[in-house]
């Protein structure tokens, strides 16, 4: 059993937004770093970004395979034990709802699915390659504004 604790940034145009925005924050400081009586012009960072950027939650623990499904393993050690990972994502604007601001659309997603699945025993149950692990969703949601 244990928990990841991540922040996502979805999406590659965030993610360049993001760098430009720090490289030229970055330019502004070093021109500015040895004329500290004068004022200098930092760029503004694009108003949808924060729709972006997601703190995500996730608790998992390993299961033993369900027994409707044991004969898709064929008796391999590897595919009997299975992770189990249940997940809650929510985006800054969500965040800041909570504490009554608002800095955009606010998104929740949330799931629960089995990670790395063995590859054989995805393919006989899904018709994936048999030699990739994937992930297996059972529930994939998001709660979203309108």
């Amino acid at each position: 059993m244990g928990f990841r604790l991540s922040f996502v940034i979805e999406g590659g145009e965030c993610a360049r937004q993001i760098l430009e925005w720090m490289v030229g924050t970055l330019e502004a400081f070093a021109k500015s770093l040895f004329k500290p009586s004068s004022p200098s012009k930092y760029p503004k960072l694009a108003g949808d970004v924060p729709e972006h950027l997601f703190l995500r939650f996730q608790a998992y623990g390993d299961i033993n395979m369900p027994k409707m499904l044991d004969g898709a393993t064929d008796g391999a050690p590897e595919g009997k034990r299975l992770k189990l990972v249940g997940t809650i994502g929510a985006n800054i604007p969500a965040l800041a709802a909570l504490v009554g601001k608002d800095l955009g659309r606010w998104r929740v997603e949330f799931g629960l699915y089995l990670e790395n699945v063995p590859g054989k025993t995805a393919n006989k149950l899904f018709g994936t390659p048999e030699n990739e692990n994937v992930d297996v969703w059972i529930l994939k949601g998001s709660a979203y504004e309108i």
